[in-house]
């Protein structure tokens, strides 16, 4: 009976000690206050981390595909613009007044369509430069019947032209009236000196039936003919 008494009174002694430390209650708060503030961090970088992502990748877009871009920042497909600058809407058939617009008849830059009056429109009748369609007006223009410099075409009235019925320096192409013409396809009906061509009426020339001077052909009409 004394050594029940003894050892519950052990037992009573060590609850009552383990009951007034509280070394282990204190490391636990601190371990719970430490995980909610690592839940709390990588909630919000995990939430910042897409935010940025996700506007790196609107830039990307924007940088590598404008038309792209222009659909995102877009609010509507026929929206026009009153402002001289123009906007980022997107077109239709609708005479939008813009940038990046992409229908026929847009007044801006970067438009895909017809008649558009910009810079590096691609469609027909642009009046601007780097357009790729017919009958534009400006510089540096892929299409038929430009009037500017740098065109690939038919019927450009400008320089550096490849194309036929070019009026320029350096075109290549066929009917060129200009300075420089040649083709590594042979053109014909040249009035211009040093043409590769045929019936060239200039200096330089070599083809058929020139008319000038150090002509290489046939039928030249000129000196130092070979």
């Amino acid at each position: 009976m004394q050594r029940a008494n003894a050892v519950l009174k052990r037992v009573r002694a060590l609850l009552r000690a383990f009951r007034h430390r509280d070394e282990g209650v204190t490391m636990i708060e601190y371990a719970l206050l430490a995980i909610l503030v690592a839940m709390v961090v990588a909630i919000g970088a995990i939430t910042l981390g897409e935010a940025v992502s996700g506007e790196f990748a609107k830039a990307s877009v924007c940088v590598s595909t404008p038309t792209e871009c222009n659909a995102e920042l877009s609010t509507g497909t026929t929206t026009t613009s009153t402002t001289a600058t123009g906007t980022t809407t997107t077109g239709g058939t609708n005479p939008d007044n813009g940038f990046f617009d992409n229908g026929n008849n847009d007044n801006g830059t970067f438009d895909n369509g017809t008649n558009d009056n910009g810079s590096f429109d691609t469609g027909t009748n642009d009046v601007a430069n780097g357009d790729n369609g017919n009958s534009d007006n400006g510089s540096n223009d892929n299409a038929n019947n430009d009037t500017a410099n740098n065109n690939v075409g038919t019927g450009d009235t400008g320089t550096g032209n490849f194309g036929n019925n070019d009026t320029a320096n350096n075109n290549f192409g066929t009917n060129d009236n200009g300075t420089g013409n040649g083709s590594i396809i042979t053109s014909s009906g040249d009035t211009a000196n040093n043409d590769n061509a045929n019936n060239d009426t200039a200096t330089n020339d070599f083809g058929t039936n020139d008319n000038g001077t150090n002509d290489i052909g046939s039928n030249t009409n000129g000196t130092n003919t070979r």
